[in-house]
């Protein structure tokens, strides 16, 4: 039974929880980090005077204008796709003066590039004409000289001047104003903002005590160059305070922040919106030092600067675009540090005002607001409101699409975080292409080594663990880390995230030896870089303390948890609460399995209820813990309660399924639903053992069944059928693409690598494949539109489709779930039995071994009866040795099997039969009752995958093409290549199709050199398809029961597909060059036909019926893909039948069929008549050949 303690966290999220109250912006995603290509773009709205630094990277002279005065510049022209500047002009003051004997004025946009402002200008309008306009919030202005200004300012000397201007009233006031900077000061101002970066990326993350030394080394740079009074030093004065502040030493950040509180007053007045940002840093100082008298009239203050600030009619007031801008920046602020501190009641509203704010300063499509949506959304997240937050990431996605073109990094940052929604709502379907496009963005901007792919692909990892798809999330974790490894070291943070997921894969696949030392680097990496109290720790803590209770180590695993729960609630409170659910349900779960029940329920309850709260009642993992509570009352004797959180569980769970498996390619869906296996025994295990005579109990149990048993196949035949009906050319095309790359592998797989070498052939295999299963991805993904939903199945819908007079038997494989010691017992079959009206019945058969062994002897006396010799069969050439009478294996098959079910099923004689595991290969009509007398003779066996093919076998779609009939193709010379003995021709098999073409009216025959794999490949919905040859199906080396069923091994047994191993023999086929018609039609290929509307596929062959048996998902062969190819009705074979005696029994087959009895009663009937002769009596002759879908008569009309 799963029982996860939470996924390995995302790494965006992890982040953040490292950043104090210092950082940039921290409530938001965060931009791409790395090089050059991908520094975030400096902007108004974005700049923080807690950091002391407007700006990262290339250091910059400022000339600050007087307050009231300010810079406008507006940019003309250009693509804003490009360039990424778009919104409203700031509001001008002051004259600009680009002289053409001057180095021209250059504009900074948003995407880095230099836009120069040619000469032309005019004065004392307070506008600057230049050939390129800078939209607000999105660069700066440098001057070639320094010498910008209109009346008093000039940036004297300034090497590379820049100018940025405060709120103001146009052209009416000269931008007086003072040289801040010069070049005999610039080189020291430079490595000072150098100094700054470097502490506060040591402080992103967690290195405060290195960061202190740099940060105040910076500071003392700045005095030196700009004087002890600049506002410039009260920000590096801020960012020295804040880091004191997140080390705790209060005392020494208090003096820091009231000096340059003072020097901001006094050089921008006391009512400066950049004044109340450094009131409110100074009031959280005082909330941490508990003296909340002196907090509450600096947040007072602070507030009423700034509504003073944004409303036009006070005193002082501004209502332009720059003033709201500059609120913006200090709402940006407060909103920062009340994220930090995970206040999110407190910091919506104040993010809401600064994106009204931003919308109005800047306009709606600016890229600072699809920023500030971005960190809006996080803040509804943590909040619990995913609508809300879905929607906003939604539209900063199409805010940025619009903007900056749908490749942009920005893009996929949005992406990404849309993605990471759907994914916590438990919605793997709309989130996986959103994390491969992100992927596609990212590794194309950045390149495959950037620590921003190393995220996205630990995203899209994440995504395919919860999926159940181990294999594709294992290399892409791999990946991440040694990017990460490589980028930032090995002692980086961030490469504990990826120790952590890998061993959190490692460990749900049961391997605890690779895991371990994974978790143990983690968590001494983490203490090392976080400190032992931080929240990340206690994750890393929970993820080895989780491994030891895997290994029954609880008295190890106990303490850990509990130190967990300490950690979160001091470092979080109750604020994240998703981090403290796990840690009690991983508490609970400890005490169930030491037994105290008690103690385990109250911590399981309250964890089930938050992460209902947080992340919505459907959520995956809710299903995960109400089983895990199931359990929990089942050990407690609690069968009713039990019985309730299963079915809630389940529901939960075919709901996700649903949706889930309108996506994605067959391995990836079979994956998921491996995931569900635990939790359907379970659920069977809680009916058998516990609650066997409730009808509510048996109920659940049939309803979780029809719900999952063959679910793949039937989500794959829904998805090709729903294409296939409303057809366009693009969905043509897929269709063809995917045809031929099956085609492609099919052949490379049975070519081998000849001359080649085996790396190369590995390679194109293996991209063969990858690109096979994006295409049934995609092919998934389109069909969603054209079927809708795929809801879960009832009972009732079931029943309705039982025809009068027959009876659904559905046999299940299960493991008995022991509650008490959490353990799994020995498989077992159960069967449940189903008619049109009544209830449920039900027998336990018993333990599974001893019936799969009686399945072995009788398959084994079955295939190979006792005359020798024998006419050739349709098979490759394997001999075979004569073994003892079947009958009494036969007899001992049905007394564990069919006689416990035959008081179940009254007057019946039609049975329609979901086999289970080994039983799929049974052939039912040759089992021998108490009478003696074959089943057969009784009854009538109509073979399912799974009682809910009932549904899809009740739309029936129509045929396009006459009748076709394939019969002894031309196999060419025969060879002995490479251990492997050629086709041999059929002779009856001729006969066979040459009789048949003559009395199917309208019946096309293709024999000899025309029986090719091209000309199969090419029908499209015939009314009948016949195909007398060779079948195949190699079996893999012998290691298991299941193997031993199927024979001796072959050369091509390496070939790790079923699908593969599997298939036909056509025209040419002795060749075996591996061209795409070579004569070898696989199943793969085969489920690629177009047999939409086919009525009835007859395979007139040698173990067309088996394969590879998947236990709950039926069999890998012939059988499977030509129900995906769309045949509603299939004749196949479960050993390898004799020429002669096939011929005979497909001829009366025929001679029913046209005389109007059923697809399945007709071939019972003429096993009867077979087995009445006595040279054909024994069932090796007749019992092969099973029956499989609809049972209508064939309408023969032409």
């Amino acid at each position: 039974m799963p029982r996860r303690a939470g996924h390995p966290a995302h790494a965006g999220a992890r982040r953040a929880e490292r950043r104090g109250a210092h950082a940039r912006r921290v409530y938001r995603p965060t931009a791409p980090r790395g090089g050059a290509r991908s520094r975030a773009p400096v902007s108004v709205s974005a700049r923080r005077w807690s950091t002391g630094m407007f700006f990262r990277g290339e250091p910059f002279v400022f000339a600050h204008l007087c307050a009231g005065d300010q810079l406008r510049c507006e940019r003309e022209g250009g693509d804003p796709r490009t360039d990424a500047a778009r919104g409203r002009a700031l509001a001008a003051a002051g004259v600009l003066d680009a002289r053409p004997s001057r180095p021209s004025i250059f504009v900074q946009g948003l995407d880095g590039s230099l836009l120069q402002c040619r000469s032309a200008h005019r004065r004392g309008d307070g506008v600057t004409r230049g050939g390129s306009r800078l939209l607000a919030g999105e660069g700066v202005v440098r001057g070639g000289d320094g010498q910008h200004a209109e009346g008093d300012v000039a940036g004297r000397g300034g090497a590379c001047g820049v100018v940025e201007g405060h709120d103001g009233d146009g052209g009416d006031r000269a931008g007086r104003g003072e040289v801040v900077r010069t070049s005999m000061n610039f080189s020291f101002v430079a490595q000072a903002e150098k100094l700054h970066d470097e502490a506060m990326e040591l402080a992103d993350v967690g290195r405060v005590d290195a960061a202190i030394p740099l940060a105040e080394r910076a500071l003392s740079m700045l005095e030196s160059a700009l004087g002890a009074e600049h506002p410039d030093v009260a920000g590096s004065l801020s960012s020295v305070a804040g880091l004191h502040r997140t080390r705790g030493d209060l005392d020494k950040a208090e003096p820091l922040y009231l000096r340059a509180l003072t020097i901001l007053e006094n050089a921008l007045g006391p009512e400066s919106p950049v004044v109340a940002t450094l009131l409110n840093n100074l009031a959280l100082l005082y909330e941490l030092k508990g003296d909340g008298d002196k907090a509450k009239p600096l947040v007072e203050r602070a507030v009423a600067i700034l509504e003073k600030a944004s409303r036009p009619e006070l005193p002082g007031g501004a209502g332009d675009p720059a003033s709201a801008l500059e609120e913006a920046r200090q709402l940006d602020d407060m909103v920062a540090r009340l994220y930090g501190e995970r206040k999110y009641d407190e910091a919506i509203p104040l993010a809401e005002r600064e994106l009204a704010l931003l919308e109005s300063a800047l306009g709606p499509e600016h890229t600072d607001v699809a920023q500030l949506l971005n960190g809006l959304a996080m803040l509804w997240y943590w909040k619990g409101d995913n609508p809300k937050a879905a929607a906003l990431h939604q539209r900063a996605l199409t805010l940025r699409e619009r903007a900056l073109g749908p490749h942009h990094p920005y893009v996929a940052q949005s992406l990404n975080s849309l993605a990471m929604l759907h994914e916590q709502k438990g919605d793997y379907a709309r989130s996986e292409p959103l994390h491969e496009r992100a992927l596609a963005i990212v590794e194309k901007a950045f390149g495959p080594e950037h620590p921003d792919v190393a995220t996205v692909l630990g995203d899209l990892a994440r995504l395919h663990y919860l999926k159940g798809d181990y294999v594709r999330a294992e290399p892409l974790w791999q990946r991440a880390l040694a990017i990460r490894e490589k980028a930032w070291g090995p002692e980086h943070p961030d490469v504990a995230e990826s120790l952590n997921n890998l061993a959190e894969l490692y460990r749900t696949k049961g391997d605890h030896a690779r895991a371990e030392p994974l978790y143990q680097r983690a968590l001494a990496l983490l203490e090392n870089t976080l400190g032992p109290e931080h929240p990340l720790v206690a994750k890393s803590l929970s993820n080895l303390a989780l491994l030891n209770v895997r290994k029954g180590d609880y008295d190890k695993a106990e303490p850990m948890y509990q130190r967990v729960i300490v950690l979160l609630e001091n470092a979080l409170g109750s604020q994240h609460p998703d981090d403290l659910a796990n840690a009690h349900h991983n508490l609970a779960m400890l005490h169930y399995r030491k037994g105290d029940y008690a103690k385990a329920e109250p911590p399981l309850l309250r964890a089930i209820a938050t992460l209902e709260n947080t992340r919505g009642a459907d959520h995956p993992r809710v299903a995960t813990w109400r089983n895990n509570l199931a359990a929990l009352f089942l050990a407690a004797g609690e069968t009713t309660e039990a019985m309730r959180q299963m079915e809630r569980a389940a529901a939960i769970q075919d709901r996700n399924a649903a949706v889930l498996l309108m996506t994605g390619s067959d391995e990836q869906k079979r994956a998921y639903m491996d995931t569900l296996r635990g939790c359907t025994h379970q659920v069977i295990s809680l009916h058998v053992q516990f609650a066997s005579d409730a009808q509510e109990a048996t109920r659940l149990a049939l309803t979780t069944i029809l719900n999952r048993k063959g679910r793949v196949l039937d989500a794959m035949t829904d998805s090709f059928a729903a294409l296939r009906r409303r057809l366009t050319v693009a969905d043509q095309e897929r269709l063809d693409r995917l045809r031929c790359v099956i085609t492609e592998y099919s052949a490379f797989m049975w070519r081998g690598p000849g001359d080649t070498l085996h790396r190369d052939h590995r390679a194109t295999l293996a991209r063969l494949d990858e690109e096979r299963q994006n295409l049934e991805a995609d092919i998934s993904r389109r069909a969603v539109e054209r079927q809708g939903e795929l809801l879960p199945v009832t009972i009732e819908q079931v029943q309705a489709e039982i025809p009068e007079g027959a009876v659904l038997v559905d046999m299940v494989c299960y493991r008995p779930f022991d509650p008490q010691t959490d353990l799994w017992g020995k498989p077992r079959y159960v069967a449940y039995v189903l008619h049109r009206q009544g209830e449920i019945a039900w027998v336990d058969l018993g333990e599974a071994e001893p019936i799969d062994w009686a399945v072995v002897e009788l398959a084994s006396t079955l295939g190979n009866p006792a005359a020798a010799p024998r006419p050739p069969a349709r098979e490759f050439d394997v001999s075979s040795t004569p073994i003892a009478d079947h009958r009494a294996p036969a007899r001992e098959l049905d007394r564990m099997l069919l006689q416990p079910i035959r008081r179940l099923l009254g007057p019946t004689r039609r049975i329609l039969l979901s086999p289970d595991g080994l039983l799929n290969l049974v052939p039912f009509g040759a089992l021998v009752d108490e009478e003696g007398r074959y089943l057969v003779e009784r009854y009538q066996f109509n073979y399912l995958a799974s009682g809910r093919d009932l549904l899809r076998l009740a739309k029936q779609a129509a045929w396009r093409q006459g009748p076709v009939v394939v019969a002894a193709p031309d196999y060419g010379k025969s060879t002995d290549a490479a251990g492997e003995t050629g086709f041999q021709p059929l002779h009856f098999a001729e006969r066979e199709g040459r009789a048949l073409a003559r009395k199917i009216p309208g019946a096309t025959l293709l024999a000899g050199t025309t029986a090719t794999k091209t000309a199969i490949t090419r029908l499209a919905g015939p009314k009948l398809l016949h195909i007398a040859t060779h079948g195949f199906f190699l079996p893999p080396p012998p290691d298991d029961v299941d193997a031993a069923v199927r024979g001796t091994t072959h050369p091509k047994s390496f070939i790790d597909n079923p699908l593969l191993r599997s298939g036909i023999a056509l025209a040419c086929a002795n060749r075996r060059h591996g061209d795409q018609n070579d004569g070898i039609l696989t199943a793969l290929e085969v489920s690629q036909l177009d047999l939409m509307g086919t009525k009835l596929v007859v395979l007139s062959a040698c173990e067309t019926g088996v394969g590879t048996i998947s236990s709950g998902d039926g069999v890998y062969g012939l059988r499977r893909a030509l129900v995906m190819a769309g045949a509603e009705t299939q004749v196949m074979s479960l050993w390898r039948v004799d020429d002669a005696a096939t011929c005979e029994l497909m001829e009366a087959y025929y001679e029913k069929l046209l005389a109007g009895v059923g697809r399945v009663e007709a071939l019972r009937q003429s096993q009867i008549e077979m087995l009445e002769r006595p040279d054909r009596a024994h069932p090796f002759y007749w019992a092969s050949f099973i029956a499989s879908g609809n049972d209508a008569p064939l309408d023969v009309t032409p």
